[in-house]
């Protein structure tokens, strides 16, 4: 059996502009994988990110750092949520609606 080369991105925003790696890997390559070696290379801390509570998925789906790449995945390092999506709702719903029924 031959082994196929995968083309992927790595998307990591930090500060500012979110920064687009490319690179290409062997099929059954996994998201850990990957990104040890992106972080070998010295481009960008991203085990000191997944440490801060970082989160990694493809296409913005949460994946387990075992996950298996298919060809044109895009991983993404995800920031830490700072509040809930649902609190933030309520509370954007309590303060457009202030003093009226709702």
């Amino acid at each position: 059996m031959v082994d196929s080369t995968l083309a992927i991105q790595i998307c990591i925003q930090v500060n500012g502009a979110p920064q687009i790696f490319d690179r290409f890997v062997v099929s059954g390559t996994s998201i850990s994988q990957v990104l040890q070696d992106f972080d070998s290379s010295g481009e960008i801390g991203i085990a000191s990110l997944l440490d801060r509570g970082y989160g990694v998925a493809i296409f913005g789906k949460k994946r387990d750092l075992n996950t298996q790449l298919q060809d044109g995945d895009r991983i993404e390092i995800c920031a830490p949520l700072i509040a809930s999506p649902m609190d933030a709702r309520r509370r954007r719903a309590k303060r457009e609606h202030k003093g009226g029924k709702m």
